[in-house]
């Protein structure tokens, strides 16, 4: 057996959200937990906004597991229909498979999400060690694979931009000086102090010099 649910404020009648499930007890903990984790589906951050404390998952029906797909859909039409203002991104059935959100609906949340996870408003903000939910999580050779391609190209946040030849300037003064090679130590020992002597802008060098 499954069931329909629907998310609402303690204190009012309008459902806000609509799903289906087989185990409400696990799918009440999966909204919790991405809620917490920072998703950014409507969901959570109306969960979020409004604090799970306030809000209840009441069950608005029972049924067999293959009719739930066609009873969310049900649902979600008739809760539509009396004027609820759901958070569901689709008509229901089969989630948010395949789909897509559109460029005016993309930025406008870009636009509200803008400093709302940021800082002490994150809720991994403070978090270190076994207290981070990622503590320990190690990603696989295909995780990293994947996520290397997804950066390439198009993909790069940095793709199509050039840098001003005044940032040029500055970053190659910035770099003057500092040893280069892949152990910035022996780069002190082999340039600043075998062939050139002190410099300035080398971090070891200095440290010696105060020493």
């Amino acid at each position: 057996m499954g069931f329909i649910y629907a998310f609402k404020l303690k204190d009012s009648q309008e459902y806000r959200y609509i799903g289906k499930t087989i185990n409400l007890k696990h799918r009440y903990i999966a909204h919790k937990n991405s809620s917490e984790r920072g998703e950014n589906l409507p969901i959570y951050r109306w969960i979020r906004s409004k604090g799970l404390s306030n809000i209840e998952m009441i069950v608005l029906e029972e049924s067999e597991d293959k009719k739930l797909q066609d009873l969310e859909k049900l649902w979600i039409a008739k809760i539509k229909d009396r004027g609820d203002r759901l958070l569901n991104l689709t008509e229901g059935g089969e989630g948010t498979t395949g789909y897509r959100h559109t460029e005016i609906q993309k930025r406008r949340w870009s636009e509200e999400r803008k400093g709302s996870i940021t800082g002490d408003k994150n809720p991994n903000y403070g978090k270190f060690g076994p207290d981070h939910p990622a503590y320990g999580r190690k990603l696989s050779e295909e995780a990293k694979q994947k996520l290397s391609e997804a950066r390439m190209g198009e993909g790069n946040p940095n793709y199509g931009k050039s840098v001003s030849e005044e940032t040029r300037v500055k970053m190659s003064l910035a770099q003057k000086g500092r040893p280069r090679p892949r152990s910035a130590r022996s780069a002190h020992v082999r340039y600043h102090i075998n062939l050139k002597g002190f410099s300035e802008r080398c971090n070891y060098c200095t440290e010696e010099n105060n020493d």
